[in-house]
């Protein structure tokens, strides 16, 4: 006689009606059947409550393995970076990027090397404005 050793306990899971994380009063509006009888009765679709917003994504990676790459790629620069810049974002990337996109931020960025200042236009001379104009003239 074989007993079996392997005793299955049954599990339950109970959802209490009293404790819906859902708003049973939008279940009408929610349902595709319902709204297509409605459609039917009236030829009316529902309003939108949004507009629709149109994205050119070509630009974004085609599948997840590219993006894995991106941010591998963003983890590996930051890294590269002095560790006492790192330290003052706590090591986080993401921190890093945010403070970068600030502009209120520019000024220490390039004061801790991490940006180039525009080069300014030099004025130029009354010489270099005569040789100017003479060459329009020709």
């Amino acid at each position: 006689m074989t007993t079996n050793l392997r005793q299955r306990r049954r599990l339950s899971l109970s959802f209490d009606n009293d404790n819906l994380m859902t708003k049973q009063s939008f279940k009408d509006e929610c349902d595709v059947n319902h709204i297509m009888r409605r459609y039917e009765k009236t030829g009316i679709f529902p309003e939108q409550t949004s507009l629709p917003q149109f994205l050119d994504l070509t630009s974004l990676p085609s599948n997840f393995q590219e993006m894995q790459e991106i941010v591998v790629n963003a983890q590996e620069q930051f890294m590269a970076l002095p560790a006492q810049i790192r330290k003052k974002f706590h090591n986080d990337p993401a921190e890093f990027v945010d403070f970068c996109q600030d502009p209120a931020n520019q000024e220490e960025l390039y004061n801790m090397g991490l940006a180039e200042r525009p080069q300014e236009q030099q004025p130029q001379t009354a010489s270099a404005v005569a040789s100017e104009q003479s060459k329009t003239a020709d």
